[in-house]
């Protein structure tokens, strides 16, 4: 895909989401632009973050504060991250819009 066809699903789908909740008639896209970066760029920083929550969290845990399954979002982020860089990672030429 080319920027230009990027941008044009971007703003179909913001004009399609704007008519369901009828907010509007003539949605006019904000101007955007379209930046590519490498998976490690974009999925380093989404799993430092909620290996930073998990990390918190089990603190909370030791201390008596909460229960095991206050653990439970931050787990599953973590590991839905780590799945999805790997699923990308098998493709050729991953990068990510």
């Amino acid at each position: 895909m080319n920027d230009k066809r990027i941008l044009s699903l971007d703003a179909s789908a913001r004009r399609k989401e704007e008519q369901i909740a009828g907010l509007t008639d003539s949605y006019a896209a904000p101007v955007r632009t379209v930046r590519t970066e490498t998976l490690d760029e974009v999925f380093k920083p989404l799993v430092a973050n909620s290996l930073s929550e998990l990390e918190m969290k089990a603190k909370e845990l030791q201390a008596g504060a909460v229960g095991i399954e206050s653990l439970q979002f931050a787990t599953e982020q973590t590991e839905y991250y780590v799945q999805l860089y790997s699923a990308f990672n098998q493709l050729a030429n991953s990068q990510v819009c």
